[in-house]
C-alpha cells in the first residue's frame, strides 16, 4: 500500500478525532456570544480570533481552555472567558478575565474549575465585542 504523507496526516487526524470522542466526566462545547452584533466599533483594527478555541486535559471537576487573539498591534488585549450551563450563555457559572500579551504570543489559557461531573458546559472567549 502506498501511504503518502497526506494520507498519513488524514489517518492521524481521523484517529485523533475518534479518540477525542470517547466519553468523559463532562462535556464542554464552544459557543458564539448570543448577544453580539457587529457595529462600526467592531470593524476597527483590533483582536481577531483567527485560531479558534480549544479544551483539553479534562478532569472530574475542571478542564483547560485556551485560545489565541491576533491583534493589530503589540498592545495587550483583555480577554473574557465565560463558562455556562446552556448554549445561549444565559446560565453563566464562571467568568475569567485574562490578558493576552506578546510574551505569551497572545495566547490565553486557563484551568476552568468548579464543574460538576457528568454535566455539559458551554464556553466562549470574547475581546472587544468579538
Amino acid at each position: 500500500m502506498d501511504l503518502s504523507r497526506r494520507r498519513l496526516l488524514e489517518a492521524l487526524t481521523a484517529g485523533a478525532a475518534l479518540g477525542s470522542a470517547s466519553p468523559a466526566a463532562f462535556a464542554l462545547q464552544a459557543t458564539a456570544p448570543a448577544q453580539w452584533r457587529p457595529n462600526a466599533a467592531d470593524l476597527l483594527p483590533g483582536p481577531v480570533f483567527r485560531h479558534g478555541v480549544a479544551s483539553g486535559d479534562p478532569l472530574q471537576r475542571q478542564v483547560i481552555l485556551w485560545t489565541r487573539v491576533t491583534p493589530e498591534s503589540e498592545q495587550p488585549v483583555a480577554v473574557l472567558c465565560r463558562v455556562a450551563r446552556d448554549a445561549r450563555m444565559s446560565r453563566v457559572v464562571s467568568e475569567y478575565r485574562l490578558l493576552a500579551t506578546s510574551r505569551t504570543d497572545f495566547t490565553v489559557k486557563l484551568d476552568a474549575g468548579g464543574l460538576e461531573p457528568g454535566k455539559t458546559y458551554y464556553y466562549q472567549f470574547s475581546a472587544r465585542g468579538e
